[in-house]
C-alpha cells in the first residue's frame, strides 16, 4: 500500500504549522480526520512522523526526512493532472455535527442522504452527546458545529435560531383511566417521567401553562436519563411524561398515548451553533440554512 496523496498534503500542511486543529482548519476538515490520516501513513510508512503532547507537536527525525520527499510526490501529482487535460476534483469538505441521540435518530441522520445530494462537497459526521457535553465539546474544538437548546448564551458561539421545538404531556389511556389528571392536584397520585432531577422536559411546559397548573406535583417523578427511555415508560404506563411533539404524534394517532392538557404545547428554541474563530463561516451558514428548511417535525 502506499501513501495517498490527502495523507501527504496532511502531512505536509502539519509539518509547516506543528498544529493539528491548525491542519484541520487549514484543510477544512474535522480535527479527527486529520489525526486519522496521520495515523494511516505512519502505518504505511512503518514510522513514527509526529511527536505529541498536550502541548505541542514536533517532527520526529524520520517526519523531517520525509518532508521533501511528500512536497515532489504532491506536486508530481498536479503536473499529471494538467498534463492530462483533467481538473481537480472541487475540494471536499467534512464537518462533525453534535447533536443528541433522539434528535440524531429521528432528525437528523435521516436527512443525511439529501444533504448529500444537495451538497456532494459536504461531507457530514454525527457526534451524540448530551447538551452539555455538547457545548463543551464544541467550546474545546472537538467537534465543528452543535444543534443545541435554548440555554445557549456564549459569547465565544455563533448562534443561528432554527425552527422551535414543540412539546406535548402525554400518558397512556390505561393509566389516565386508573387515574384521572383534569386539575393539578390530581397528579399527586402519578409519576412523572422525566431526563434528570432538573426535569429539563417539564419546566419549559410549566413556563408555558397557565396559573391554573404551574402549581402542578407529582407524588413521584422517574429520572430515566434520555427521551427514548421516557416514550418506553410512557407507552407501557409508567408514568406522565412531556415529549417533543415529533415523537408523540404517531402515538397519539394510534391511540397508544393521550395528551393531558391538549391546550399547553411549548416551543423550546433551537439553535445551530459554531465558533466565531471557525474560518469555515460559509459552511457552517450552509448547514444552518440545510436545518431551518428541514425542521423535526416527524
Amino acid at each position: 500500500m502506499s501513501p495517498t496523496v490527502d495523507q501527504l498534503k496532511t502531512f505536509l500542511t502539519i509539518a509547516e504549522t506543528l498544529s493539528f486543529r491548525s491542519a484541520a482548519r487549514a484543510l477544512v476538515v474535522a480535527p479527527a480526520v486529520v489525526s486519522e490520516r496521520v495515523r494511516q501513513l505512519e502505518a504505511v510508512l512503518g514510522a513514527p512522523l509526529f511527536r505529541r503532547t498536550t502541548r505541542s507537536v514536533a517532527l520526529t527525525p524520520q517526519g523531517q526526512a520525509l518532508i521533501p520527499y511528500a512536497r515532489r510526490a504532491v506536486e508530481a501529482m498536479l503536473d499529471c493532472a494538467h498534463a492530462a487535460g483533467e481538473r481537480l476534483p472541487a475540494p471536499r469538505a467534512e464537518l462533525t455535527l453534535g447533536v443528541e441521540a433522539e434528535a440524531a435518530a429521528r432528525w437528523i441522520a435521516p436527512l443525511l442522504s439529501r444533504w448529500a445530494r444537495l451538497r456532494p462537497d459536504l461531507t457530514v459526521h454525527l457526534h451524540v452527546a448530551d447538551h452539555d457535553a455538547l457545548h463543551a465539546s464544541l467550546v474545546r474544538q472537538q467537534i465543528d458545529a452543535a444543534v443545541l437548546g435554548p440555554t445557549l448564551r456564549d459569547p465565544r458561539l455563533l448562534a443561528v435560531p432554527l425552527v422551535g421545538l414543540s412539546w406535548r404531556m402525554v400518558a397512556a389511556p390505561s393509566l389516565l383511566h386508573r387515574h384521572a389528571l383534569r386539575v393539578a392536584d390530581d397528579a399527586a397520585s402519578l409519576t412523572l417521567l422525566d431526563r434528570s432531577t432538573a426535569l429539563p422536559c417539564l419546566r419549559p411546559w410549566l413556563d408555558a401553562a397557565p396559573a391554573r397548573l404551574r402549581e402542578v406535583r407529582f407524588g413521584r417523578v422517574l429520572h430515566l436519563g434520555s427521551l427514548a427511555a421516557i416514550e418506553r415508560v410512557a407507552l407501557e404506563g409508567g408514568g406522565v411524561a412531556v415529549l417533543p411533539s415529533p415523537m408523540v404524534a404517531r402515538h397519539l394517532e394510534a391511540g397508544a398515548l393521550k395528551a393531558v392538557f391538549a391546550a399547553v404545547q411549548p416551543s423550546t428554541a433551537q439553535h445551530f451553533a459554531a465558533r466565531l474563530d471557525d474560518p469555515r463561516r460559509p459552511l457552517h451558514e450552509a448547514l444552518s440554512a440545510l436545518l431551518r428548511e428541514s425542521p423535526w417535525t416527524g
